[in-house]
Formats: structure tokens, C-alpha cells, sequence
């Protein structure tokens, strides 16, 4: 792959990254290389696992449970799955100025998944996914270094733990908080 591929790759991780560890979601591990997990798709490139929820989330996005609305304890969690969704295609239109959005079905697939899984009727699907454009944007826009530092750190290091990633946003975070002071 280029360079050039690499970094739009990094980007589209590091907005993901930075919702779901916004969202409280937690992340174990970003990558810029292939799925190692994905032995099918040998092309497909690029993952965040999370790790709040992904034990009983995984298996209806992945198609292998029946898709049912779920509880009020659940509910926030979906919610927030669904914001990290745009992560990715919003963080390439802020860092590079355009968007691939409708590449990437896996993204495109989860939110349609997750928004049905609060209970919303097909139809209502692609309406209620494009609400969570504005609230992530604007995350995203309020933390743009954790975003280009994650990014730069991903493209030096191809994968990142859980724990750089999050030492790089409370470094980024510490760094906006004193810069604020002065």
C-alpha cells in the first residue's frame, strides 16, 4: 500500500478512536494493517476493537444473532457505537478535506445495525444515522490534536495498544488544559 493509503487509513482509526474513548467506550487496540482476525478479506484494512460491550454487541452486527431493539441498560451503549460509526469519514473530511463515507460499509453497516437496535423501523434508519453526523463532528472539531496525534502515532507505529492510545490523549488533553491557563 502507499503512503497515501496509510494515511487515510490512520486518519479514519484515529476518529473512531478518539469518539470511542470520548464516548467512555474504551479501545484495546488500533491498527493501520489488515485485520488479522478478517482471514476472508485480505484487502480490507484498518480496525479499532473496543472494549465496553463488544461481547454482547459483536454478534448482531456480525449477523449472527436476530436483530431485537434493546433495553434501557443497553441503550446508551448502542447510542454511543452509533456516533463512533461517523469517526472515521468525519475525521478524513477534517484532517484531508474529503470524505469516503459510502466505502466504507462496515461503518455504514453498524450504524444501520445499531439504530435498529434502538427500535427504529427501516425506513427510519438513514434519518436517524445522519442525526449522529453533527454531535460527532463537533467532537471530532474540539479535539483535533488527539486526532492528528493518534494519527501521526499510527502511522509511525502501523498499531497501537489501548493504553498508547489513551496516554496520547491525556498527553493531548493535559497540553490543551495548560494552553487554555495561559
Amino acid at each position: 500500500m502507499t503512503r497515501a493509503k496509510d494515511e487515510v487509513i490512520a486518519v479514519h482509526e484515529s476518529g473512531h478512536v478518539v469518539l470511542s474513548l470520548h464516548c467512555g467506550l474504551g479501545v484495546s487496540l488500533a491498527t493501520i494493517d489488515r485485520d488479522p482476525r478478517d482471514t476472508a478479506n485480505e484487502y480490507e484494512r484498518g480496525i479499532t476493537y473496543h472494549t465496553t460491550a463488544s461481547d454482547w454487541l459483536a454478534p448482531y452486527v456480525e449477523g449472527k444473532r436476530t436483530l431485537r431493539p434493546v433495553g434501557p441498560a443497553r441503550r446508551a451503549t448502542v447510542l454511543s457505537h452509533l456516533l463512533v460509526c461517523w469517526g472515521g469519514a468525519i475525521a478524513e473530511k477534517l484532517l484531508l478535506g474529503r470524505s469516503t463515507w459510502r466505502q466504507h460499509t462496515a461503518d455504514a453497516h453498524g450504524a444501520q445495525v445499531y439504530s435498529r437496535m434502538l427500535g427504529h423501523h427501516a425506513r427510519a434508519v438513514p434519518a436517524v444515522v445522519a442525526s449522529f453526523r453533527r454531535p460527532a463532528q463537533a467532537i471530532l472539531e474540539s479535539r483535533l490534536g488527539e486526532l492528528t496525534a493518534i494519527t501521526g502515532a499510527l502511522m509511525r507505529h502501523r498499531t497501537l495498544t489501548g493504553a498508547h492510545l489513551r496516554g496520547i490523549v491525556a498527553r493531548e488533553r493535559a497540553w490543551d488544559a495548560k494552553a487554555r491557563r495561559t
